[in-house]
C-alpha cells in the first residue's frame, strides 16, 4: 500500500498499537527518569509524557485550538502547567483510558469526510487526525526512550503515514513572505514507499500533488521516511539534503 493512501483501518490499528507501545515505555521507566532532559526540547521526560496526554485529550473534550504556530507553543506550555502529574506510570494509565475511548467510541462514529478545527487556523479530516496523533506517539516515544537509554525503533511505514498526515495543514506553517517570490516544486520519493508527492510553492502559497511523476523542474528529494519525519516539518534534525534544507527553512517548525 502506498503511504499516501491514509487508509482508515490501517491508521486505527496503527494508532492503537502506537498508544499501547508508548504507555508500555512509560511503565518501564524507573523513578527519577521523569526529570531527565529530552534532546532538542525544552522539556524533560515527564513533560513530554504529559504533552502527549494533552494531545490525546484534544480528540476528546479539549476543543482549544490556535490561530498561528506561535500560539500553538503557548497552548502546549499551558497544557503542561494545567497537569501537575509527572509520574510516568500514572500518566500511562490516563493515556490508556483516554485512548480506549478514542479508538472504540469516538472515531468509529466519525465519518471520513468530516472536518475538524486544527491548529494555526486550519481544519483536518479524521484520517489526517489519526496520522498526526500516530506521529506524536512515535516521535515523542523516541524522545523519552533516547533520554532514558532505551531502544525505540521507528517503523519506516509508520513514519511515512505520520508525515503524510501533516501535509494537509502544512500550508499554515509556511513563514510569512518567505516564499512570496518563489515558484518551485519539491518532489518527495520516500524509500520503501510507493508513489511520489510534490510540494509546489507559488507566490507564497503551498499546493500539494499526490501520485505524480517526476518533472524536469522538480527538486527531487529521495529520503528514508524516518529521517524525513525528524527533519521536516518537525525540525528535530538538520537536513543533509540541500534541497530539503532549502524547503524546511521556509516553514515554521512544529
Amino acid at each position: 500500500m502506498s503511504y499516501i493512501d491514509l487508509e482508515r483501518g490501517e491508521l486505527m490499528t496503527g494508532l492503537e498499537a502506537a498508544g499501547k507501545r508508548f504507555t508500555a515505555l512509560l511503565r518501564s521507566l524507573a523513578p527519577g527518569d521523569e526529570i531527565k532532559p529530552c534532546e532538542g526540547l525544552i522539556w524533560n521526560v515527564g513533560d513530554v509524557a504529559v504533552h502527549v496526554l494533552t494531545v490525546v485529550r484534544r480528540s476528546l473534550g479539549d476543543r482549544r485550538r490556535t490561530s498561528s504556530p506561535a500560539e500553538l507553543a503557548q497552548l502546549n506550555a499551558l497544557g503542561l502547567n494545567e497537569i501537575p502529574e509527572r509520574d510516568p506510570h500514572k500518566i500511562a494509565e490516563l493515556i490508556d483510558a483516554d485512548m480506549d475511548i478514542i479508538i472504540h467510541r469516538v472515531y468509529p462514529k466519525v465519518a471520513d469526510d468530516r472536518r475538524f478545527p486544527f491548529h494555526s487556523g486550519t481544519t483536518i479530516g479524521a484520517r489526517q487526525a489519526l496520522a498526526i496523533t500516530l506521529g506524536e506517539f512515535t516521535l515523542h516515544g523516541w524522545d523519552i526512550a533516547h533520554a532514558c537509554g532505551k531502544e525505540w525503533v521507528i517503523d519506516p511505514h509508520i513514519a511515512a503515514l505520520a508525515w503524510r498526515g501533516f501535509l494537509d495543514p502544512l500550508h499554515a506553517w509556511l513563514k510569512k513572505d518567505a516564499a512570496a517570490d518563489l515558484s518551485e516544486s519539491y518532489l518527495f520519493e520516500l524509500e520503501g514507499e510507493e508513489g511520489r508527492t510534490r510540494l509546489c510553492l507559488t507566490d507564497g502559497t503551498l499546493h500539494i500533488e499526490y501520485n505524480v511523476n517526476r518533472s524536469d523542474d522538480d527538486f527531487v528529494i529521495r529520503i528514508h521516511p524516518v529521517d524525513l519525519l525528524f527533519v521536516f516539518p518537525y525540525g528535530r534534525r538538520p537536513a543533509a539534503d540541500a534541497a530539503l534544507a532549502r524547503l524546511a527553512a521556509l516553514f515554521e517548525t512544529i
